[in-house]
């Protein structure tokens, strides 16, 4: 189950192959406090390399979320993105 949320994500280059990517940590249903994180990095043009993701589950406390993604190419532009889902309900794929 994906928890429809558009928030801003912010991102910032830690070095040529790692990106820091900050979000406001998602509320989730009342009695669940587990979430799954996937934060997504997709090169602007496909022939620059594949996607790379970075996999994390966290307990509600709201605030905000840091998480770095490392193997990026350097020279590359990336699209970042952040969705979550529930651990234990519904599908288990992204």
């Amino acid at each position: 189950t994906f928890m429809a949320n558009q928030q801003p994500v912010t991102v910032e280059s830690v070095s040529s192959t790692v990106a820091r990517v900050r979000w406001c940590d998602w509320r989730p249903a009342q009695g669940l406090t587990l979430l799954d994180y996937e934060v997504r990095a997709t090169p602007v043009r496909v022939q620059d390399g594949s996607v790379v993701t970075a996999q994390f589950e966290h307990r509600y406390c709201g605030g905000f979320l840091e998480h770095e993604v490392p193997n990026l190419l350097p020279f590359t532009s990336y699209v970042f993105s952040v969705q979550a889902r529930y651990p234990h309900v519904g599908s288990r794929f992204w």
